[in-house]
């Protein structure tokens, strides 16, 4: 019986054109396969990878546009722990400023491939993890021959690193969206006005764009339209409510939706002007020091898909000088929906891809 079933495969390998390159090199890595998936058992579970990591690696690199010889070669390098990527190399290159991830391949081909075919990857499975695991991930730790965390993102050389592409939120758990507070808001802003012995019309609605409670409080800022928007601040000033009372009602929004300790108010001027720089990378660092400190991670890389540049801080520093380099302010609470977004400072994702690679 298994001689039938050889004379069928080598009839049905010769039935195939010559020219057909591709059909070819997938019947011999089919034919390979058990070679292939053995140097991936390897070091799937030398790097801690689960079943469905060993699977996973192994279909991609099986059903895929390498040659077999490539094939063979690249699963031989995985069996003895050979690494695609220098990612320490490229950690210490991209500390405040941006790299490319492909400077640093030791081996161009297959770095390139793994990053390539694993980048947009997030099924959690393929590492353990009991959460989602973001973008990325899995192609760092393929081509770094990373270990799979035991917690955050990547771990190298001790370090505990956090990978973000440019347009996620950097903020810890517990920012509350105003739609969950928005009525309180605005019992606070009248009682306060009362105080003041001022009657003023409030916006009709609490949360979302229009005429919101939520508009009216919205700080936006970007380098690209430097002018900000600040309305509550030409609300107070037109109004004439005493400028104690505007930082105040700007205070309490910002208790109402951060988790940690921020006054907004010393970035408001005598003449109801607002320095949005200053608010803009304080209020990131802010952010990103509570995240960090709540979190396990001591590192953050920030990661572009798109460009395949990275860019890593560690301190509150680190963190002013991306914002500087590639920041905007967004505190608004306007989606309807409910969903938190990245309130105060935050990065500018075209201008992240736009820093200079190095």
């Amino acid at each position: 019986m298994s001689k039938q079933l050889k004379d069928r495969a080598i009839k049905a390998i010769q039935s195939i054109p010559d020219a057909d390159t591709r059909t070819i090199n997938n019947v011999l890595a089919t034919i390979y396969e058990p070679i292939i998936r053995t140097n991936v058992e390897k070091w799937c579970k030398l790097k801690g990878f689960p079943p469905k990591g060993i699977i996973y690696l192994t279909n991609k690199i099986v059903f895929s546009n390498l040659s077999i010889d490539e094939k063979l070669e690249m699963v031989d390098m995985l069996g003895k722990d050979q690494k695609f990527l220098d990612f320490g190399k490229m950690y210490n290159a991209s500390m405040n400023k941006t790299v490319s991830v492909d400077r640093y391949f030791k081996h161009s081909k297959f770095g390139k491939f793994i990053m390539d075919e694993c980048k947009n990857d997030n099924d959690a499975q393929v590492l353990g993890a009991s959460a989602n695991i973001g973008k990325g991930e899995i192609a760092f730790i393929v081509a770094g021959g990373l270990m799979k965390p035991s917690q955050g993102d990547l771990e190298w050389n001790r370090k505990v690193i956090e990978l973000k592409e440019p347009s996620a939120a950097i903020q810890p758990h517990g920012v509350n969206h105003p739609s969950k507070f928005m009525g309180e808001m605005r019992k606070f802003i009248t009682d306060e006005l009362k105080k003041k012995g001022l009657n003023i019309p409030l916006p009709k609605g609490n949360h979302g764009p229009g005429d919101t409670l939520a508009e009216l409080l919205t700080i936006k800022w970007s380098q690209t339209k430097p002018m900000g928007k600040f309305d509550f601040l030409d609300f107070a000033k037109k109004h004439k409510i005493p400028l104690a009372t505007t930082k105040l009602i700007v205070k309490k929004f910002h208790q109402l939706v951060l988790p940690y300790t921020f006054d907004p108010g010393k970035y408001i001027s005598a003449s109801y002007g607002f320095d949005y720089k200053k608010y803009g990378r304080e209020s990131f660092k802010a952010s990103y020091l509570a995240y960090r400190k709540e979190s396990s991670w001591n590192t953050l890389m920030v990661y572009s898909i798109t460009k395949d540049t990275v860019y890593t801080i560690e301190d509150g520093d680190d963190a002013v000088k991306l914002w500087n380099a590639c920041g905007e302010v967004d505190f608004s609470g306007k989606d309807k929906h409910g969903r938190a977004g990245a309130y105060g400072g935050k990065l500018h994702e075209t201008m992240f891809k736009r820093l200079t690679n190095t």
